[in-house]
C-alpha cells in the first residue's frame, strides 16, 4: 500500500520526543529500524539515522545492506568538516559541485 501512496522513500526513525520513550542512545542506535523496513518492503529506498558520525560507519550500514542512504544530521552539527573528514577516512576524494572549487583549491582541508 505504501507504494500505491506514491511513496518512493522513507526516512526511518523514532523521533525520541515522547517524554514515556526509553531510548538507549548508541552508534547506529536506530539502523535495525531501517533494516527492519528494507526486509519488510523490498524495493523501496529507505534513509537510517541514529548517531552515525563517521565515514566508515555510514559506509558499513549502506554495504551491509541496512539502509540505501544515511543521513547525518549530529555529524554536520558538530563537524561543518564531516564530508572531508569521511572522504579522508574512506581514502576517497570528495567531488563538490563547481562554485566551492575556487575556495577549495585554496583550502588547508583539501
Amino acid at each position: 500500500w505504501i507504494r500505491d501512496a506514491g511513496v518512493d522513500v522513507l526516512h526511518i526513525s523514532s523521533a525520541g520526543n515522547v517524554a514515556e520513550q526509553k531510548v538507549q542512545y548508541a552508534y547506529s542506535y536506530q539502523v535495525h529500524f531501517s533494516e527492519r523496513v528494507k526486509k519488510e518492503v523490498p524495493g523501496l529506498t529507505v534513509i537510517a539515522v541514529g548517531v552515525i558520525t563517521g565515514g566508515k560507519q555510514a559506509e558499513e550500514i549502506l554495504q551491509e545492506g541496512k539502509a540505501d542512504l544515511v543521513a547525518v544530521a549530529r555529524g554536520f552539527l558538530r563537524n561543518p568538516n564531516f564530508v572531508y573528514n569521511a572522504a579522508k577516512e574512506l581514502n576517497v576524494r570528495p567531488r563538490y559541485t563547481a562554485q566551492y572549487n575556487i575556495f577549495l583549491s585554496k583550502s588547508p582541508f583539501y
